[in-house]
């Protein structure tokens, strides 16, 4: 199953059902929630699948958020008002176990990070932060650059500024 990789936003054609990444709760969310967030507008959800296929096989959640200023890291704190800071919220991530080790979870984040500078260009946004769901993914989102905000020990935090530095789009040749 490796190989090309389709990212798009979450539709009704989209085969959910069999989706099984080993969590109960990011399971679910997929089957009977992330519709109707994308509905309500709450969150966008972006899936993974395979061209030309309509199984679901990864996905992850991106929403409108803020930090409370006093929860982000002091060296950005100087240097931004005080008041909560502009985030995306980066809800969920998850890979069907039937792709587990062939690099997916790092495709969907980069997807992830390349919409969050887009609307970067556009609206007011800092940082991406995460609630890692366990250990794992905590491990996960540290090794691509997210640090650890101070008040939780699994909330991740990623800024715009350091995005832009790791993750610049490739030039055309």
């Amino acid at each position: 199953m490796a190989g090309e990789w389709q990212f798009e936003l979450l539709n009704d054609q989209h085969e959910r059902e069999k989706f099984s990444c080993g969590n109960t709760s990011l399971d679910l969310f997929l089957h009977t929630q992330a519709g109707q967030y994308n509905r309500k507008g709450v969150g966008r959800t972006y899936v993974a699948t395979q061209p030309n296929e309509t199984r679901v096989l990864g996905y992850y959640t991106l929403a409108a958020s803020a930090v409370p200023f006093e929860e982000v890291p002091k060296a950005l704190s100087k240097r931004l008002p005080k008041h909560p800071v502009p985030t995306i919220l980066l809800g969920r991530l998850a890979v069907d176990q039937t792709t587990k080790g062939q690099g997916l979870g790092k495709l969907l984040l980069m997807d992830a990070l390349a919409r969050v500078l887009q609307l970067a260009d556009q609206i007011g946004i800092v940082a991406v932060h995460a609630h890692a769901i366990d250990e794992v993914a905590k491990g996960f989102y540290t090794h691509f650059g997210f640090v650890q905000l101070p008040e939780s020990e699994r909330h991740m935090f990623y800024t715009l500024e350091t995005i832009r530095k790791r993750h610049k789009p490739k030039k055309s040749p």
